[in-house]
């Protein structure tokens, strides 16, 4: 029953009335200048439907604006976090790009040597970090697993 009240009924019955005048004017029922008072009377009808939604949009920019503005003072007030967390999709990248940033001595703990078997990661992972001059030494701490 909700479903039936959202219908905009000023719009249908405008619809409605434009079909029904069409026909009868293709029935030559009526006339031309009908159809022109119809198509006058039609626009009005939703020119003044028009007109009283546009209070309510007021009202809908303007708590947007608050909202928008609201949320800007939140975002400003945030300090940025220590440490930022990264997915999968991302891991790769981010593990290439802090091998080419590396300084002084890197220490690999609990690393699988078997996962640099594939060329494919060992150019991903380990090579930016064997050719990173900055990077004086790599050392493996391993699980005796």
């Amino acid at each position: 029953m909700q479903r039936f009240f959202k219908f905009e009924w000023e719009a249908i019955a405008g619809l409605v009335a434009a079909v029904i005048a069409l026909v009868m004017h293709f029935l030559h029922v009526v006339e031309v200048d009908v159809l022109l008072v119809i198509a006058v009377v039609l626009f009005s009808l939703f020119f003044i439907r028009d007109l009283r939604r546009e209070p309510l949009m007021e009202q809908m920019r303007d708590s947007l604006r608050k909202t928008e503005n609201g949320v800007i003072d939140i975002q400003s007030a945030l300090s940025p976090p220590d440490t930022i967390l990264i997915g999968p999709q991302q891991l790769r990248a981010e593990s290439e790009r802090f091998a080419r940033q590396a300084q002084g001595e890197m220490l690999w703990f609990h690393v699988c040597l078997l996962m640099f078997k594939p060329q494919v990661l060992f150019d991903a992972l380990l090579r930016p970090a064997i050719e990173n001059p900055k990077v004086t030494s790599i050392q493996f701490v391993l699980d005796h697993n």
